[in-house]
């Protein structure tokens, strides 16, 4: 059922079917009000869908938007906030963003086909893997070298927390597509 909460595009479908339905019974018959009942039906159907589209959060929504918020924050050299949306058990990771973000000023980060893999409400903590291929644009610290770096297969774990905030963990990888060079964090 999530699927009604997330996607705008079977909402307006019922209401265009509807509308239809509304055309093909007043070319037959006439009747302005049968008219106004399918046509009112469609619209209401169609704004209940944008009512819950865009007003209920799901997983999948916030998954999205951590990896998102992720990016900006790296966009923004903003340590703090990328830091806050890992995993306090995630070391590794940790320190991999640490390094890199004290060694590199990212001047533009975007994120491409990203797709919400699997979400697992049943285990606990609830997790969600998601892989997307991502640029990073910018310029090395010490000696103001420009970079830029696309990496393909980008495969993240993340874990919701007692405050139901999706956090990155240890459990990542990536490859890099000119070398074929595979890392992970696992």
């Amino acid at each position: 059922m999530v699927i009604f909460l997330e996607n705008i595009w079977i909402w307006l479908f019922a209401g265009l079917i509807l509308f239809g339905m509304g055309g093909i019974v007043f070319y037959s018959n006439n009747h302005l009000k049968t008219l106004i009942l399918f046509v009112g039906s469609g619209i209401i159907i169609i704004a209940i869908g944008f009512v819950l589209v865009l007003g209920v959060q799901t997983d999948r929504k916030a998954v999205r938007t951590t990896i998102f918020n992720i990016a900006n924050a790296i966009e923004q050299n903003d340590l703090k906030s990328v830091l806050s949306s890992i995993d306090s058990d995630a070391t590794l990771t940790r320190n991999r963003v640490v390094f890199f973000m004290n060694h590199a000023q990212i001047k533009k980060t975007k994120i491409r086909e990203l797709k919400t893999v699997y979400i697992n409400n049943f285990t606990s903590p609830p997790i969600a893997i998601v892989s997307f291929w991502g640029t990073v644009n910018g310029k090395t610290i010490p000696d103001k070298l420009p970079f830029s770096v696309t990496v393909r297969f980008i495969e993240v774990e993340l874990i919701k927390d007692e405050n139901n905030q999706w956090l990155i963990t240890n459990q990542w990888s990536f490859v890099h597509p000119e070398s074929n060079y595979e890392e992970n964090g696992y």
